[in-house]
């Protein structure tokens, strides 16, 4: 059964509060400094009516300056400790915000990271990145603003009416004559804010996910000139997220305005009823005064609540989110506790494969004795990154084994698994950071001397000393500002002093010029001795010398053996060989 609007409204309001306070733990003495000082801000507020009211009605029967003078450093005093106390509140409360934000964000970030790859498969980066970024920034105004900005004007309503019914019950009648009102507008405006305010926020993600993605990707935007289409794209976006934002601010300016005038609307009723009785000798100036001050709070503290409500439903729909992303489950469980040898065979037995109900991969059965050279060839989309992809684990075979050595890849740590295996991927991928950080992130604990020893066996030195910071260049994002063939040697680089006993190389010279190449083809023919090797050929002349090449089709293995014998055989490796001859 599918969730209403509603129903899901409904759950995103009551689910998460429990759990967010979790990440409050350790924090009780600030709780409690920010309470105090906040009830002391909040009865110096309270005080305040009451001593101006009969202040100014004592010095007027009096008519001493000197009772004037008491009056006015007596409210500067008490404005002084109320100024205090906002500061300690404002500060503790922004503390508290701020650590449980920075708790949340090290805990989604983390979940993020031990999420399974079907999870990125089905979840876009930018909207990842708004979730942990923008959603955590709203649900950090829960502890530092709503909530004790909504409990303090619950009491301080609860207050001032105790004390106005004690000063003049009927007087007090009028004030609270629009309450009713008031409460009906908070509710109707608030739950509206509280819909759009969710879908605001998914157009956010939605824009920010569009953007990052253009970004990523803006050498395939200048290569089509599709600049002035991905900007009316998203700028199409924009215009929806801006709408939604607009119709937001308006419902909550309306509602503003209608508690501001309901609550105005009591200041005028009180002019009137009090004037009446104040003619008539009934109340005195100073009572009148203190009214209004009072009525004035009111209609304050009943339009931040009202502003509050709206604001708590747009943080709970932001913690519901974050808490959908936490309680993600893996798709397999990445069980397993045993290592691998040192250089292992590593058998497919019937493996197949598919992603969600297209199956991709078909009785898949070859083994790769240790120490061994096996290529895979096949034209695109035949299911040979899938095979990688397998034997890192990402994803687990839908039927068949995969073993290492004699172990069954469910039953091997995952890190330690991964941990065995060095990668080059045709896309060579890079971090922002320095060319030493690329490098070292095969080992983190590489020497100065290992880092440069990798360059060197992936021919990438000699273009990174040239540069004018050699290997302490701060590359951006993807490696910009390299080319193509020297992001390829950085990411040889870091497959060589990983040093793992597995490798795989998907196409790993395919960005590089033929001396380039030549020279990289060397230093991974070097890397490869001893080590179990699976090589992802596009150009078949790179594999020739593989001690066998297993060709895949459709996701069915159709030809494995050496160069020469696919050449005579004749069939679609020797077709594809000719074809790049």
């Amino acid at each position: 059964m599918n969730e209403t609007p509603s129903q899901k409204t409904e759950e995103t309001i009551k689910l998460p509060w429990r759990r967010l306070l979790r990440f409050a733990t350790g924090l009780k003495l600030r709780f409690f400094v920010a309470g105090v000082t906040g009830i002391i801000a909040a009865a110096a507020g309270l005080i305040f009516p009451l001593v101006i009211g009969q202040g100014i009605a004592s010095v007027i029967d009096s008519g001493s300056y000197d009772e004037l003078n008491i009056l006015a450093l007596g409210l500067l005093g008490l404005f002084v400790i109320q100024a205090v106390a906002q500061f300690f509140q404002t500060y503790y409360l922004s503390y508290i915000g701020e650590t449980i934000v920075y708790r949340l964000r090290k805990k989604l970030f983390a979940k993020l990271l031990a999420n399974d790859a079907p999870f990125y498969a089905t979840h876009k980066s930018g909207e990842l990145s708004s979730r942990l970024s923008n959603d955590t920034t709203t649900l950090q105004s829960i502890f530092s603003e709503l909530i004790p900005n909504a409990a303090l004007s619950v009491l301080t309503l609860i207050a001032t009416v105790v004390i106005m019914i004690g000063l003049n019950p009927q007087l007090t009648l009028f004030v609270f004559a629009t309450l009713p009102f008031i409460i009906v507008v908070a509710i109707v405006v608030g739950r509206k804010i509280q819909k759009l305010g969710l879908k605001g926020q998914d157009q956010l993600a939605d824009t920010t996910s569009m953007a990052t993605e253009v970004f990523k990707n803006m050498s395939i935007v200048k290569a089509f000139t599709a600049e002035s289409y991905e900007e009316k794209r998203y700028n199409t976006k924009l215009a929806a997220l801006f709408q939604t934002l607009l119709h937001s601010s308006k419902f909550n300016a309306l509602g503003m305005a209608l508690i501001t005038f309901l609550g105005f609307s009591t200041i005028a009723a009180i002019v009137w009823f009090a004037g009446r009785q104040a003619i008539e000798g009934a109340l005195t100036v100073g009572l009148i005064t203190t009214f209004l001050i009072y009525g004035i709070q009111i209609a304050a503290d009943l339009g931040q609540l009202s502003m509050i409500f709206g604001r708590f439903k747009q943080a709970s729909g932001a913690s519901k989110r974050i808490f959908d992303l936490l309680d993600y489950k893996n798709t397999f469980k990445e069980s397993g506790s045993k290592d691998i040898s040192v250089t292992p065979e590593i058998t497919l037995s019937g493996v197949s494969f598919g992603y969600s109900d297209i199956a991709v991969l078909h009785d898949i059965s070859f083994t790769v004795p240790a120490g061994k050279i096996i290529a895979l060839v096949g034209p695109s989309g035949a299911g040979k990154s899938t095979i990688f992809e397998l034997l890192q684990r990402f994803y687990e075979p839908t039927s068949g084994t995969i073993t290492f050595g004699n172990t069954n890849i469910l039953d091997i740590d995952p890190k330690t698994l991964r941990s065995s295996i060095g990668v080059v991927s045709q896309q060579a991928p890079l971090f922002s950071g320095t060319i030493r950080d690329n490098i070292a992130y095969g080992n983190f604990s590489a020497t100065d001397d290992q880092i440069i020893a990798a360059a060197k066996a992936a021919e990438a030195h000699d273009f990174i000393k040239n540069l004018e910071k050699g290997y302490d260049t701060v590359l951006s994002e993807g490696g910009n500002g390299l080319s193509g063939g020297q992001r390829q040697r950085v990411s040889i680089a870091r497959a060589i002093i990983k040093n793992a006993p597995i490798l795989l190389l998907d196409e790993a010279t395919s960005a590089l010029d033929n001396a380039s190449e030549r020279r990289v083809q060397k230093a991974i023919t070097k890397l490869m001795q001893g080590r179990t090797t699976l090589i992802i050929a596009h150009r078949l002349s790179t594999i020739e010398h593989a001690d066998k090449i297993i060709v895949v089709s459709n996701g069915h293995i159709v030809e494995e053996g050496t160069h020469a014998e696919l050449l005579k055989q004749g069939k679609l490796y020797s077709d594809l060989y000719t074809q790049q001859d």
